[in-house]
Order: C-alpha cells, then sequence, then structure tokens
C-alpha cells in the first residue's frame, strides 16, 4: 500500500510513507505572512498540509510534536500552536488526538521561521525519541518555490 520509509529517503507531495504504525503524506505548502497581536510586526509563517492514515488494529495517536522543519544552516523549527499563525486555516489546523482503525485525519501544521532561512527539509518523527523518522525534502524546497495546490 504504502513504501516503507528508508532513512535518508525524500519522499514527495501525495506520497503516502509508511513509518510504522504510521501512515503519513504531505498534500500541499504554503508560505505566509501574518501579524502578530498588534499588528506591527509581520511574521513568516511556512504552513504543511499533512495527513494520517490509521491501518493498525488499534487507535493511534498524531500530535504537532512529530513534525519539525529545518533549514540549510541546521536550525530546526517546531510545529507552532499559537492560532495566530494559521491565518485563514486557523479552523483547520491539526489538532492532537487519536484515530481508529481505518480512520484518517488532516490538518495544516505551521512553523514561524526568519524571512532569510533557505529550508531542507520537513521531517516527521514518529515518537518523542524517534529511532526512524522520514524526511520530504522537496516538499520543503517547494514552500520557497510554488507549492502546489488542491
Amino acid at each position: 500500500m504504502s513504501p516503507a520509509a528508508m532513512l535518508g529517503a525524500h519522499h514527495a507531495f501525495h506520497e503516502w510513507v509508511e513509518v510504522p504504525p504510521y501512515h503519513v503524506a504531505v498534500h500541499d505548502a504554503r508560505d505566509g505572512i501574518v501579524w502578530d497581536d498588534s499588528g506591527a510586526e509581520p511574521r513568516t509563517v511556512r504552513s504543511v498540509l499533512v495527513e494520517y492514515a490509521n491501518y493498525t488494529d488499534a487507535p493511534l495517536s498524531y500530535r504537532l510534536a512529530q513534525w519539525m522543519l529545518y533549514d540549510t544552516e541546521g536550525y530546526a523549527y517546531e510545529a507552532e500552536l499559537r492560532t495566530a499563525l494559521y491565518a485563514a486555516e486557523a479552523l483547520r489546523r491539526l489538532k492532537e488526538g487519536v484515530t481508529l482503525t481505518g480512520q484518517s485525519v488532516k490538518g495544516w501544521v505551521a512553523f514561524e521561521v526568519p524571512d532569510q532561512a533557505r529550508l531542507a527539509y520537513l521531517q516527521f518523527r514518529p515518537g518523542y525519541l524517534p529511532t526512524a523518522s522520514l524526511a520530504f525534502a522537496s516538499m520543503a524546497l517547494a514552500l520557497l518555490e510554488h507549492a502546489p495546490s488542491q
């Protein structure tokens, strides 16, 4: 059904990838500017639309902390919880929760990054101290160019 994730492999938009027990895909990416609560300082936000599918026999949790964005200088950016950074997609941002067998869940994940950051890859980590992860390099680079639209 989906290829097993290989260390060092890079995956593309709409490609379902398995990192046991997870199956994940990245469907879209957007660059955006949002303003802080005072309206004075614009912030650069990179957002990705991710999806989880549960093909296991048990409930499976999902959370923002499983996603990290890296730049070419080695800096890491955590997924943001602040609703203001999701702009128009605030109601469709990824929440934390559990999927049951046969279910899927989709949502936007936002990252605040410096304007000058050159993105290298997006990483999915199945656990807090993962022994395996997968990278979506072409997806992260597309954030700087033209992201596919749905």
